[in-house]
């Protein structure tokens, strides 16, 4: 089997404004059968996240955290999704988000997942995960979202070299995220 690719990603969203509602901009040029999937970090544990049908979350996925919360949906494309996806968050406040466009995907669950529990370390560590089709080439994301002031990210996970990317949205408040991915056969 061949790694999946991030094929292309939209626009990277940092909203400095408490929002409700956060549009995110989908990758261009979607092709049915891969899939698109979006991150979305916020500076609340309590966190609600509200999503638009068809969008679903992986498997073992629990929205929350600790100190910021992280919600995570994908979608098979099929050419229903539009250029966008707006988020609804139940408590006005700031998001972080990173929309992929995703090939070559495992076909039975495309995406299993495990949460960061944020701790206070602006360079937190995923836990172990197992994907439920076994061992094969994956490309393994870690991701996670925090409120307040650290200074911003300062390293990512050991091995997740890969499409770095950190956020920050500032304001009378502060959501600071950061993403990484990883290829890996385990």
């Amino acid at each position: 089997m061949v790694f999946p690719t991030i094929v292309n990603k939209g626009t990277s969203y940092a909203s400095s404004a408490l929002l409700l509602d956060h549009p995110i901009d989908l990758p261009d040029s979607l092709v049915n059968g891969r899939i698109v999937l979006v991150v979305v970090g916020s500076r609340a544990s309590t966190t609600t996240y509200t999503w638009p049908s068809g969008w679903i979350a992986p498997t073992a996925w629990t929205d929350g955290g600790n100190n910021g919360s992280v919600s995570i949906r994908y979608r098979v494309v099929d050419g229903s999704e539009g250029s966008s996806v707006t988020v609804s968050l139940n408590a006005a406040q700031q998001a972080v988000a990173w929309p992929w466009q995703i090939s070559g995907q495992h076909t039975d669950a495309p995406v299993a997942s495990a949460r960061i529990n944020y701790t206070g370390s602006i360079t937190p560590d995923p836990p172990n995960l197992t994907p439920s089709w076994g061992a094969e080439d994956d490309l393994w994301i870690a991701g996670f979202a925090h409120g307040g002031t650290s200074g911003g990210v300062t390293g990512y996970p050991t091995s997740y070299a890969d499409n770095q990317e950190a956020l920050a949205a500032t304001g009378t408040t502060v959501v600071e995220g950061a993403i990484a991915t990883r290829n890996l056969n385990a």
